[in-house]
């Protein structure tokens, strides 16, 4: 059995080598390990849109905290982009009272 050490995440170029080689000779293979090796490439598309995220995000928190290099910094005053998902003009209601 493969120890943490041995296993790594695919490569994108990996990645598309393997779902190339799924879609040419997943017909061939039993339906159990056709459905696994799909939920593995789903899952690497999650992990890598995670980590992407996650560096963001991390950068951001650095910038706020004020541990970035100076050369970093923002030059502008502008809000962090993850405290603005979810924040603009919110729906007035029904009633008319703001």
């Amino acid at each position: 059995m493969p120890t943490k050490k041995d296993i790594s995440l695919l490569s994108p170029e990996q990645r598309q080598e393997l779902e190339a080689w799924v879609k040419e000779h997943g017909g061939s293979l039993p339906p159990l390990v056709l459905v696994a090796l799909n939920q593995y490439l789903v899952l690497l598309q999650v992990l890598a849109s995670t980590t992407t995220k996650l560096k963001q995000m991390l950068s951001e928190l650095r910038r706020a905290l004020g541990i970035t290099p100076s050369s970093e910094r923002r030059v502008s005053r502008q809000r962090l982009s993850f405290m603005n998902q979810g924040q603009g003009d919110r729906p007035k209601r029904p009633n008319g009272n703001g």
